[in-house]
């Protein structure tokens, strides 16, 4: 059973649709995200500074276009080590990808990710696919021009594909 005191709850903005992507800034060296965990998958894409993670038992530094895959209740903690750093953060509800119909999809890929069946390495590096993919989520969705949901929704999938192809221990 996880620790409730290391719990972290944040409601999505909008809950007819369960992305949530934000911009974090101007973070300080020595400045931290706690140790916690929550239901939600993420990723970070790292845009300037440098800082150091821990998921799970991995420990590893980051800096600018690294790409951080914070499974789903995987304890997790970030801490700058510059006075500059920078990322994105795309969170999503792994119920977002499921549809009302119990397919294939849903049972042999989706579920067993929501229930951390299927769990991704954590950090990516010089993956130019990935990189693409997570890019165009973030520029879909901070343009929100007609149809970004579908856009955003569309390359989310598109970037669980290639995270199962390379980086998900259980496929390779």
């Amino acid at each position: 059973m996880k620790n409730l005191n290391t719990y972290w709850l944040r409601e999505m903005p909008d809950s007819d649709f369960c992305v949530d992507i934000f911009k974090k800034n101007h973070v300080k060296r020595g400045e931290n995200i706690r140790l916690h965990w929550h239901e939600h998958l993420q990723f970070y894409y790292f845009v300037k500074g440098e800082a150091f993670l821990e998921c799970g038992h991995n420990r590893f530094e980051v800096s600018p276009g690294s790409i951080v895959v914070i499974n789903s209740n995987e304890l997790h903690y970030l801490e700058s080590l510059s006075n500059d750093l920078e990322f994105d953060v795309i969170r999503i509800d792994p119920t977002f990808l499921f549809s009302n119909q119990v397919d294939l999809l849903q049972t042999k890929y989706l579920a067993p990710l929501a229930s951390n069946r299927i769990s991704f390495r954590n950090l990516i590096e010089n993956d130019t696919g990935v990189l693409e993919c997570v890019t165009k989520i973030l520029q879909e969705y901070y343009s929100k021009k007609v149809g970004y949901e579908l856009a955003v929704k569309a390359s989310i999938y598109q970037l669980i594909v290639l995270l199962l192809r390379v980086l998900s221990p259980e496929y390779n």
